[in-house]
């Protein structure tokens, strides 16, 4: 695919993608409960298109959701593992917390230890 029909792609796909969050009703709290950084990638036709990556950040006076959008695959992912050890909590242990908190209600006796996450 050419370049210049990829850019127009990643136009269209960037505006449909933030009309969507902006129309959800927990977009304006997300930086609250600590979600800076949304990355979502996009293909046509099997063809990688990029990722998207929206995050909150100061610009002047004013808080904002910029974008960039990452061309390789492997860059993305890449990202994605920056962003996590960023974090100041070990977003694998949350979940296992909270997977462990809703088995206990439904199956007491069935908990999944922090090794069999890998």
């Amino acid at each position: 695919m050419e370049r210049e029909t990829i850019l127009e792609l990643r136009d269209s796909l960037e505006i449909q993608f933030r009309q969507k969050l902006y129309n959800d009703i927990m977009f304006p709290y997300l930086h609250s409960l600590g979600i800076l950084d949304i990355l979502q990638s996009f293909d046509y036709n099997n063809e990688y298109i990029g990722t998207l990556h929206l995050f909150y950040r100061k610009k002047e006076n004013d808080y904002i959701w910029e974008s960039k959008w990452i061309d390789r695959e492997v860059d993305a992912i890449y990202t994605a593992q920056i962003i996590q050890e960023q974090k100041i909590y070990n977003e694998n242990l949350l979940v296992l917390t909270n997977l462990n908190f809703i088995r206990s209600k439904y199956e007491p006796n069935l908990f999944v230890q922090p090794h069999q996450l890998n």
